[in-house]
């Protein structure tokens, strides 16, 4: 009997470690363990509220409006901290960054890990980067917004396309970033996720009319709207004034 309690209690290790490290969102103020419970996409309606629990330091949330029992989407959200979903409002959690409440993650102090451990990753200024996926990462959200094309006199260019895309990875995976600048007279450039997502720049003013709105070839996407006499075209998805017009591009990684 001894040696088979033994035998039981080293067994249970394996699993035992994996609860206490599995994310916990406070959902109505229980305590909802995903990943080995519960798991994404998940939908909550309107009045209910959301909290990070432990091994969670964000959520990444697509809000959509109730339009006559359609839904209709609005924007994405980075809850970081209790929220309540509006009146008229559906949310829907696609993914959760790791760490947060002094838990350890991947081995690393939630507070101390460093900064590749630490979801979510934004790249905001124009240029080519390098992303590496962090070890046990193996599902990632990604969102890219192309930048806004620039403006020609009282003419202005379209807003940058927006994408939004969910994907399994291999941790030690090398991804190039491109983040689209937006400049004065010419169109906006394009801001890219490896080759899984590419959201194109709008163009530039030119002729009796604005600038054309960017697109994009992810899974959701939205295009960037049309620029016009004296009004810049937004952006897909409209957050914070990326890819307006002559703005510059964005990617946003969430794991």
């Amino acid at each position: 009997m001894k040696y088979i309690l033994t035998y039981l209690f080293f067994a249970l290790i394996p699993t035992m470690i994996m609860a206490q490290s599995d994310p916990v969102l406070i959902i109505d103020g229980t305590n909802t363990t995903f990943k080995s419970g519960l798991s994404f996409p998940y939908w909550l309606k309107e009045g209910q509220t959301i909290s990070l629990g432990s091994n969670v330091k964000s959520i990444s949330v697509l809000e959509f409006t109730i339009d006559n029992e359609n839904l209709k989407f609005s924007q994405v959200l980075s809850i970081t901290n209790l929220q309540t979903v509006p009146v008229g409002k559906a949310w829907k959690m696609e993914s959760i960054g790791f760490g947060g409440n002094g838990q350890s993650i991947n081995g690393f102090s939630s507070n101390g890990a460093p900064e590749i451990f630490r979801s979510p990753k934004y790249f905001n200024s124009p240029g080519s980067y390098n992303w590496i996926v962090p070890p046990g990462v193996t599902n990632i959200c990604v969102e890219v917004w192309g930048a806004g094309g620039g403006s020609y006199g009282s003419l202005l260019g379209g807003g940058g396309g927006y994408g939004y895309e969910c994907f399994t990875v291999i941790p030690g995976t090398n991804y190039t970033i491109v983040v689209g600048a937006g400049t004065s007279y010419s169109n906006g450039g394009s801001s890219s996720f490896g080759s899984l997502i590419v959201s194109n720049g709008g163009t530039a003013a030119s002729g009796n009319s604005g600038g054309i709105g960017g697109t994009s070839n992810a899974q959701f996407n939205i295009s960037g709207s049309n620029g016009g006499y004296n009004s810049g075209g937004l952006s897909g998805n409209n957050v914070g004034g990326t890819g307006n017009s002559n703005s510059p591009g964005s990617v946003i990684i969430y794991w």
